[in-house]
């Protein structure tokens, strides 16, 4: 019986970061938070904000830069009755908060209040679809390339899209569909989950986009446990910036990740991952 050829140790080479020009940071503290290239805000007529749950703040501060471009926001499990809904046990957990005297968890219960009429202005300007991202067309749920036909600016000739996508597992499959939309697309924002069982899908993606975009940042979270016998955390978000944009010749970034004034910690409870790129 033959034996199958060892695996080669997991590295992540093949996301060494680029020389892409100044980045910038948007959306919250710690979780929630991106770091992206200042290049590819100019370019953008559209974000695609796949994966909202109840933090908007990227989009927010995308919008805040780029005022001009419009913001589509897609998740199926998120949404206005959502947030209600989620709102509502908080009621309780703030009346026993209260009554141990602990206020200063009564305040962070009630800052989830906000989130409600955040919402609404928010998106009362731009658009919310509750529908699910999904490879293939099928019922409740859109397509990359629905996406684009829908929202995406005419006329299609240029990298104007920027695009984040945070969707818990699915993404693997979504980009694996992503080729014909590569032209279009300015910056990719990607959190790659569940490394543990999905490591060749990372190697397939970063594969497909390399000879169009240059990765830009890689950041770990640390939320998660690091992948046995390595430095590489089960999740990690990393944001591509189409080639077109980036500034000639690009040359592998020299700093050390994560970047101190711009990376922040998921968990702020806990010290961030440094990354390892060898």
């Amino acid at each position: 019986m033959s034996v199958p050829p060892a695996r080669p140790p997991l590295s992540l080479r093949c996301l060494q970061p680029q020389e892409t020009g100044p980045l910038i940071r948007l959306g919250r503290d710690n979780d929630g938070g991106y770091v992206i290239p200042g290049a590819a805000l100019a370019p953008s007529k559209l974000l695609l904000g796949i994966g909202i749950h109840d933090d908007w703040s990227f989009e927010q501060d995308f919008k805040r830069l780029r005022p001009e471009a419009r913001v589509v926001g897609v998740d199926g499990s998120a949404g206005l009755g959502l947030l209600l809904w989620r709102s509502f046990p908080r009621i309780f957990q703030i009346i026993g908060a209260g009554l141990m005297l602990d206020f200063k968890r009564v305040a962070k219960k009630w800052a989830y209040f906000h989130k409600v009429p955040d919402f609404i202005r928010f998106f009362g300007r731009e658009i919310f679809l509750r529908k699910m991202l999904v490879a293939r067309p099928m019922p409740g749920g859109i397509t990359l390339t629905e996406l684009f036909q829908s929202y995406g600016p005419v006329p299609a000739a240029k990298p104007d899209v920027f695009v984040k996508i945070d969707i818990e597992g699915a993404e693997y499959a979504v980009l694996r569909e992503v080729g014909p939309l590569l032209g279009r697309i300015s910056c990719l924002v990607v959190e790659f989950h569940d490394l543990a069982n999905h490591w060749d899908g990372l190697l397939d993606t970063a594969a497909r986009l390399a000879p169009d975009f240059a990765v830009a940042h890689v950041h770990g979270n640390n939320y998660e446990f690091l992948l046995p016998g390595t430095g590489i955390p089960n999740a990690l978000e990393v944001t591509w910036l189409n080639r077109q944009l980036a500034p000639a010749p690009i040359t592998p970034s020299p700093l050390r990740y994560p970047l101190a004034d711009l990376d922040q910690p998921c968990n702020a409870r806990a010290p961030d991952y440094e990354l390892n790129f060898d």
